[in-house]
């Protein structure tokens, strides 16, 4: 019996203390011209995922990789943040990239201050892989965003 033991222990043990395997999340990002006018704008996305891998690697076993960066010309900006996360939704499906993330700068520029609700500056649709980052210019930071 002790035998026994011994023998699904020395079996066991290694299994339960190895950390699980990473995933990875792939991302497509759909980016805006007014977003890529802006010299550094891949730069900035790719720093942005590397932040987030920080966060959540060590943590939760995530680790997020830029699949692709796609044009995405955004057919009015001043909506409400709901008709536009619809809108990406509708036209960048979801494929070998888990998660699609729609990045536009705002060019009419408003003051941190003015932000009363913090779907002016970004949302999500829960669960289904949709992310939507707008930059309205002023007084945030990168971290902030993320």
């Amino acid at each position: 019996m002790i035998r026994a033991l011994l023998v699904l222990l020395v079996l066991l043990v290694p299994h339960a203390l190895s950390a699980p395997p990473v995933r990875t999340i792939q991302i497509q990002f759909a980016v805006t011209p007014e977003f890529q006018a802006e010299s550094g704008w891949k730069q900035d996305l790719e720093e942005r995922v590397r932040f987030a891998n920080v966060l959540f690697e060590s943590p939760f076993q995530i680790r997020f990789e830029i699949q692709t960066f796609k044009r995405w010309a955004a057919t009015d900006e001043r909506r409400e943040t709901d008709s536009a996360l619809q809108e990406l939704q509708d036209r960048f499906a979801l494929g070998n990239d888990e998660i699609v993330i729609g990045v536009h700068r705002m060019t009419h520029a408003f003051k941190k201050s003015a932000v009363i609700d913090a779907d002016t500056i970004g949302s999500a649709l829960a669960f289904r892989g949709y992310l939507l980052l707008r930059d309205p210019h002023e007084g945030f930071s990168q971290r902030n965003e993320t």
